[in-house]
């Protein structure tokens, strides 16, 4: 018996009529990681650093990752195998304005975890992708940052 042939089609996403640009008020508002570093060794000698994000905005928090921590040693980059390492992801419908988030890069310790980072970051609504760097004494890391417009 010989092969089917299946011909390719363009499969359609929009309505006819409906390509139009996207009007409406909801935005994804998305943080990722791009790279964390460490430049100086942990408080215990022989052990990485445990490195966490602690994020909230307003009465909502989040954990990243939710168990375990990022290990890192002295001089180490991590740099994400995924392209979207997500920290923070949220649908919002707004007008345009800014949403405020509060970023802190924590080290587990026993006991009492030592936050390294914590920057307060405000995200305007309808921009594209933008890089920013949080430094503190011994840790730079770098996220990336967007809230485009959706139609979801």
């Amino acid at each position: 018996m010989g092969r089917r042939i299946m011909y390719g089609s363009k499969k359609r996403t929009y309505a006819p009529g409906e390509r139009e640009a996207i009007t409406g008020n909801r935005f994804w508002v998305h943080v990722d990681l791009v790279s964390i570093a460490l430049t100086e060794k942990s408080f215990l000698e022989g052990k990485t650093s445990e490195i966490y994000f602690e994020i909230n905005r307003g009465r909502r928090k989040i954990r990243v990752p939710q168990a375990g921590a990022i290990h890192l040693e002295e001089n180490e980059v991590f740099t994400p195998k995924d392209e979207s390492f997500s920290l923070w992801n949220e649908f919002v419908e707004s007008k345009e304005g800014n949403i405020l988030l509060t970023i802190k890069i924590k080290e587990e310790n026993i006991g009492l975890d030592e936050t390294l980072v914590k920057q307060k970051i405000s995200i305007p609504l309808g921009s594209g992708a933008d890089y920013m760097i949080l430094k503190g004494e011994n840790v730079k890391c770098k996220i990336k940052v967007a809230a485009p417009r959706t139609r979801f």
